[in-house]
């Protein structure tokens, strides 16, 4: 999936048939890229952002239960306010494929909703190896966070046709073990080849009506 524009609603996905207030933990994975067509080297402030949110289809995506990147950064969030954020250098480059793995917790039934989003990014340590960064944030509110998970929203910012983003085996699931499997290390990772990416496999997928 090539997205070369900003959008609040960019992708919209259901994987469930009713909003699902069960209050387990959710998982989503993916590979993703960040490209530019202009710039080299790490990922620059304010050219890329985006979010996975567990969509409830009630609250705005601002302040649902999500997880994604920010610049360079990989981030955490349960609400739009800055105390509601939590944000970990990744030291992102361009044109450099990542495995993120996204996790919806934390639910709480004062507030019937997820408290918690954490986020985690496998990359190249520069030595040849793997290295996990990771944000987290837990807001217990009844005005923030995802009222329950009917499905996925992913909001992106900043995103041009000269910087946009690519995303490939997009998996969500109810265990940490079924949306990564084996991680693989990033010199195995598939290579993305200009718009010839495998279609999205998001697990019970239906497009929104």
């Amino acid at each position: 999936m090539n997205l070369t524009s900003a959008s609040t609603y960019a992708m919209v996905r259901d994987v469930f048939e009713s909003l699902n207030t069960s209050g387990a933990d959710y998982y989503l994975s993916m590979a993703f890229q960040i490209v530019s067509e202009s710039s080299t080297g790490t990922v620059g402030s304010g050219t890329s952002y985006f979010a996975w949110g567990a969509d409830d289809d009630v609250t705005y995506v601002h302040n649902q239960t999500l997880g994604g990147t920010n610049a360079s950064n990989v981030i955490a969030r349960v609400g739009d306010a800055s105390e509601y954020r939590a944000s970990t250098a990744a030291n992102l480059k361009y044109g450099t494929t990542y495995f993120l793995v996204v996790e919806y917790g934390g639910w709480d039934s004062g507030v019937n909703g997820y408290t918690t989003a954490t986020s985690w990014v496998y990359a190249d340590d520069g030595e040849g190896g793997t290295t996990i960064v990771s944000a987290t944030k837990t807001v217990v509110s009844e005005t923030t966070g995802s009222k329950g998970i009917i499905g996925l929203n992913l909001r992106t910012h900043f995103i041009t046709e000269d910087t946009h983003l690519l995303f490939d085996d997009i998996v969500f699931g109810d265990s940490l073990a079924s949306v990564t499997g084996a991680i693989p290390e990033p010199a195995t990772y598939a290579v993305f080849a200009g718009l010839a990416i495998l279609g999205i496999s998001i697990l019970r997928r239906k497009r929104r009506s």
